[in-house]
C-alpha cells in the first residue's frame, strides 16, 4: 500500500498487541489465521468494530480460545501469553500502568516493527458473517465482550446441547471451583457459548400440546425464536446463527455447530411464512447471509465430518433440505403475497419491495447454488412437493419406511385379536394379551370389531 494509505489506516484503525507469544502458535483475527515467528507482537491498521482474536497451538482446534474485542479510532488492546495456562493472561496480563505505557507505546508507533497488517481483503467477509451480531447477541449468548470462548467438550457435545448447556456464569462457577481460582478472575476462565432451546423441537417446561405444534409446524418454532426467545427482534435470532457459525468455522465449537444447524434448518424450513413485511425482512437479511456462510464455507464444510453426514456431497446433507426447502418457500411466499386474490389490502411500496428483493435474491441463490454445487433448486423443490401430494394421495400410512419414529404395525394371525374388554388383573400379568379364538367362541367382542 502507499505511505498515504498506511498512514490513514495506522491512525484511523485499532492495534492488537500481544506478547510472549511462543513461535509457532496460531494466533486468529477474525476469519484469518496466522502462525506466529519470533518477532510476532500483534497486528495494527484494524478497522474500528467488533472484532474476534484468538489463540492456540497450531493444527488443534480444540486448544483455541478466542475473545471478542471492540476497537475503536486509534484504540490499543493489550494481552499477554500465560505459558501456564497456554493461551491469554489474566486481563491485560500486566498491571494498569505497565498497560498504559504500552498503549502509549503504540500509538508512537513504537511496535510498528513487529506488528502485522490487519488484512484488508477480510473485512468485508467479516462484515457479511457478523452482519448482525452485536454486543446484547454475545451477551444472550454467555460470551460478551472481554470473556474468553473456549470451543466445549468434544467428546460430548449433542448430549450436552440437547440437554441445554449451562449458562456461561454456571461454567465459570465450576471452573473457579475446580482451579480455586479468584472469583474476581472469573472473566478470565475460557467458557463454551450457550445458544438456549430458541431453535428446539422440544423445549424443556414446554406443555406437551406446545410440543406437538412445534414439532409439527417450523412457522410455530421460528415464532418462538423470534418472538418468544428474542423479544420479537429476528435481527437478534440472526445474530445468533451468525455468531454459532464464526465460533464452529474458527473455533471447531460443537454447541455453536450444533445450533447453526438447527437454526439455520428452522429458518429455512418457515420459509413458506414470510408473508409479512416482518418476516420478508428477515429472510432477505438471512438470504445474503447464508449464501456468505455457504461461500466462506466451500471447502471446510461440505468436507468436514463434524456435520454428521456424508457432507462431501450436498446431496446428502442437511443442507440440501434446507435450500430446497427455503428457496421454495420464499417462491410460494411471495407469489401468495402477489396474489391480489389472497388479500383484501393492496401491499404497500415497501411490501413490494421486500417482495421484488426477496425473490431477486431467491434467484441469485438458485443460480448460484447450482453453479457451484450442481444442484437444480427448482428441480428439487418440484419434485419434493410432487412426492408429497402423491403420497398423501395413495397412502394411507403417510410415514416413509426408513422413519425411525413410525408405528409399528403388527399383523396378528388368522383368528387372533387383542383383548380390550375389562379384566381383573393378577400380579404380573400383562394388560394386553392376544387371544386365539375358534370361530364358535361365545367370548364377546368389543361393539367395533367386524363380526
Amino acid at each position: 500500500m502507499s505511505n498515504d494509505e498506511a498512514l490513514r489506516r495506522s491512525t484511523h484503525g485499532g492495534t492488537v498487541l500481544l506478547f510472549d507469544v511462543p513461535p509457532g502458535t496460531e494466533f486468529g483475527i477474525d476469519c484469518t489465521i496466522f502462525t506466529v515467528g519470533d518477532k510476532f507482537r500483534g497486528v495494527k491498521m484494524i478497522p474500528p468494530g467488533l472484532h474476534l482474536v484468538l489463540l492456540g497451538a497450531a493444527g488443534h482446534d480444540v486448544t483455541r480460545v478466542a475473545e471478542f474485542v471492540r476497537v475503536g479510532v486509534s484504540d490499543v488492546v493489550v494481552r499477554k501469553w500465560d505459558p501456564a495456562t497456554e493461551t491469554f493472561a489474566s486481563g491485560s496480563g500486566y498491571d494498569e500502568a505497565q498497560t498504559e505505557r504500552l498503549e502509549m507505546g503504540a500509538r508512537q508507533h513504537d511496535f510498528d516493527a513487529f506488528t502485522g497488517p490487519y488484512p484488508a481483503e477480510s473485512l468485508e467477509i467479516w462484515n457479511r458473517l457478523t452482519s448482525h451480531v452485536s454486543e446484547t447477541v454475545l451477551n444472550q449468548c454467555g460470551v460478551p465482550l472481554g470473556s474468553r470462548v473456549a470451543p466445549g467438550d468434544p467428546d460430548q457435545p449433542l448430549e450436552a446441547h440437547a440437554r441445554g448447556p449451562e449458562s456461561a456464569e454456571a461454567a465459570r462457577r465450576r471452573a473457579i471451583e475446580n482451579a480455586g481460582a479468584k472469583p474476581e478472575n472469573s472473566q478470565d476462565i475460557p467458557v463454551p457459548p450457550n445458544f438456549g432451546d430458541a431453535a428446539s423441537r422440544a423445549p424443556e417446561g414446554v406443555p406437551p400440546e406446545v410440543i406437538t405444534k412445534l414439532g409439527a409446524d417450523p412457522s410455530a418454532r421460528l415464532a418462538r425464536a423470534v418472538d418468544d426467545k428474542h423479544g420479537g427482534d429476528w435481527s437478534s435470532f440472526l445474530g445468533a446463527q451468525q455468531l454459532a457459525f464464526v465460533l464452529f468455522l474458527v473455533l471447531g465449537s460443537e454447541p455453536a455447530l450444533m445450533f447453526w444447524k438447527t437454526s439455520s434448518s428452522l429458518i429455512c424450513d418457515a420459509a413458506f411464512s414470510a408473508t409479512s413485511k416482518h418476516r420478508l425482512a428477515l429472510y432477505e437479511a438471512f438470504a445474503t447471509s447464508f449464501a456468505a456462510q455457504l461461500d466462506r464455507a466451500n471447502e471446510t464444510l461440505f468436507q468436514d465430518e463434524d456435520l454428521g453426514d456424508d457432507s462431501s456431497n450436498i446431496e446428502s446433507s442437511f443442507l440440501r433440505k434446507a435450500l430446497v426447502n427455503l428457496t421454495g418457500g420464499l417462491k410460494r411466499a411471495t407469489e401468495e403475497m402477489m396474489d391480489p386474490g389472497n388479500s383484501n389490502e393492496t401491499p404497500s411500496e415497501d411490501t413490494r419491495r421486500l417482495v421484488q428483493e426477496v425473490s431477486r435474491k431467491r434467484v441469485l441463490l438458485e443460480q448460484w447454488v447450482t453453479a457451484k454445487f450442481g444442484v437444480d433448486l427448482v428441480a428439487e423443490y418440484v419434485g419434493v412437493k410432487s412426492g408429497e401430494e402423491m403420497d398423501a394421495k395413495d397412502s394411507s400410512f403417510p410415514f416413509p419406511e426408513d422413519d425411525d419414529d413410525a408405528p409399528v404395525v403388527v399383523e396378528l394371525p388368522e383368528g387372533t385379536f387383542m383383548r380390550m374388554n375389562d379384566v381383573t388383573l393378577e400380579d404380573g400379568e400383562e394388560i394386553w394379551e392376544g387371544d386365539t379364538q375358534s370361530p364358535d367362541t361365545n367370548q364377546a367382542r368389543m361393539g367395533w370389531m367386524v363380526q
